[in-house]
């Protein structure tokens, strides 16, 4: 019998061989399950600030970092008049006012997300860019502590209609939520090439703006650009804040 071989090597010491299996055994199986773990967190990441990709970002001041695709923001409060002069680049539809708050959604860890402060007269369009409809209740009204949800957050949270948000009732999910907001509606993706469902909900901004618990406010803004024009969109609002 050979000396070397693996077989007399686990006969004379088998005990300690079973060992070193089982460890390895183990650490195979550890570093598997970290690598899917991971892939699952970054999928699950990128679909939560999936609907940002039809739009971007531009925020008053600095504000959390989520890895938004789109995000554009800027270390102090913006000059007058950016927003006229990127409303007024040929390329975009729309500049709207939003004031955000956050939900936390747990997948393994807790990922904020944000819920857009927007005026009543501003949803249809924020909502059409973000591929969203209404599925069940109503939307939120202008000065109401409302809130809606599309179904895959709602899901997430274990949320349904009429169920009520706070900072009181869950601090790791509802961390900016100073007042209790409930939710009146959920909504539901429309099919589309932006994907099959959407991480989005919807606050009123006539609610935060006016809310003592919510002072004081800073107002960002919603860039919708016509069908095609997003990057050149997004390089023209960078370079106009940073100069």
């Amino acid at each position: 019998m050979n000396p070397l071989s693996p077989f007399t090597y686990y006969v004379r010491h088998k005990g300690q061989a079973l060992l070193v299996l089982v460890l390895i055994g183990s650490l195979t199986l550890g570093v598997h399950a970290m690598v899917s773990l991971t892939d699952v967190t970054f999928e699950t990441m990128r679909h939560s600030v999936h609907y940002l990709t039809r739009m971007s970002r531009l925020l008053a001041s600095e504000g959390p970092s989520i890895g938004m695709q789109s995000q554009i923001s800027s270390s102090a409060t913006l000059a007058p008049g950016i927003a006229a002069q990127i409303r007024a680049h040929p390329g975009v539809a729309a500049v709207l006012p939003e004031n955000s708050l956050y939900v936390g959604v747990p997948v393994g860890v807790v990922v904020p997300i944000p819920v857009l402060g927007v005026t009543e007269a501003d949803l249809p369009a924020v909502m059409e860019a973000c591929d969203l409809r209404l599925k069940a209740g109503r939307l939120i009204s202008p000065r109401a502590g409302e809130i809606v949800l599309s179904e895959e957050l709602a899901r997430a949270l274990d949320l349904r209609i009429g169920d009520h948000v706070s900072y009181e009732i869950n601090a790791d999910y509802y961390q900016t939520m100073a007042t209790e907001l409930t939710l009146v509606g959920i909504l539901e993706s429309v099919p589309s090439d932006a994907g099959p469902e959407v991480r989005a909900g919807f606050v009123p901004y006539e609610y935060l703006d006016g809310h003592e618990f919510y002072q004081p406010r800073a107002t960002n803004w919603l860039i919708i650009p016509r069908p095609g024009s997003r990057i050149a969109v997004n390089d023209f609002a960078s370079t106009l804040i940073e100069g």
